[in-house]
């Protein structure tokens, strides 16, 4: 072995060495919170389910009590991400190929506002 290799491999031991002493194993370091969807495809309010169709540019409304579809809401183009609000009112869904928000009242079912967004918005969170 030459010189340097004896001098790398105890360098490499003492810095190992170190890196275990310095651990102190009793510490919870933390952790990394699960990764969220950034697509949720079915968003519940406490009665209804809104599903995005995107082939069809539609959001079905389900009524979870029976789980049938009680409104089929015309959007734009490829609806992909839905939220609601946390007052149960508003429903908010992105469309893909729009680059739009359609922006859906939960008491008539219908939308009442579409918003100009980025390209290709794809899921969407509301904050309580």
């Amino acid at each position: 072995m030459t010189r340097y290799t004896k001098l790398s491999m105890v360098f490499f031991m003492l810095f190992f060495l170190f890196a275990v002493l310095s651990c102190d194993g009793d510490k919870n370091v933390g952790s990394v919170p699960p990764q969220q969807s950034t697509v949720p495809q079915v968003t519940q309010s406490p009665t209804r389910a809104y599903v995005t169709n995107n082939a069809s540019g539609t959001v079905s409304v389900i009524d979870v009590a029976t789980n049938t579809v009680i409104a089929t809401i015309p959007v734009e183009d490829a609806p992909n991400g839905v939220a609601i609000t946390p007052d149960g009112t508003r429903v908010y869904v992105t469309n893909w190929l729009s680059n739009t928000v359609s922006v859906i009242d939960v008491s008539t079912n219908t939308v009442i506002s579409t918003i100009s967004v980025g390209d290709g918005p794809n899921g969407v969170a509301i904050t309580p």
